[in-house]
């Protein structure tokens, strides 16, 4: 997270908001995330939600959710036996096409092939 910087509408309060919002995400990562529903927990309309997001977390917020599943899929490539599929549900992709556009763009790899090359060494079978 950054501070704000100028011109950002984010008082004391709204920062403490928005980082309530990004605790909730941490712990929330597999489930649908409504921008409404994050609004109203942080008491600002869905707009000034949003620019106080990007302004804290230094993102948007949907750039901040897809890297959170893309680290929660990791960990599940790695240290689970779930079906690629599972993973990508699991991690809160909607669908696995969504998932293989979006993983090979962080990890510069497939899921299938990620798996591949570090999933068996991280369980010390290689």
């Amino acid at each position: 997270m950054r501070k704000p910087g100028r011109g950002v509408p984010a008082g004391a309060a709204a920062i403490a908001s928005i980082r309530r919002t990004l605790a909730y995400l941490s712990g929330h990562v597999g489930e649908p995330l409504i921008l409404r529903d994050l609004a109203e927990m942080a008491a600002m309309s869905r707009s000034h939600f949003s620019h106080t997001f990007h302004a804290v977390a230094g993102m948007p917020l949907s750039d901040y959710v897809r890297d959170l599943r893309l680290k929660e899929a990791n960990y599940l490539l790695l240290d689970s036996g779930l079906s690629i599929t599972a993973v990508a549900v699991e991690a809160g992709f909607y669908d696995l096409p969504h998932f293989d556009k979006n993983f090979p763009q962080r990890f510069d790899m497939s899921p299938n092939e990620f798996r591949r090359r570090y999933g068996l060494r991280r369980n010390g079978r290689r």
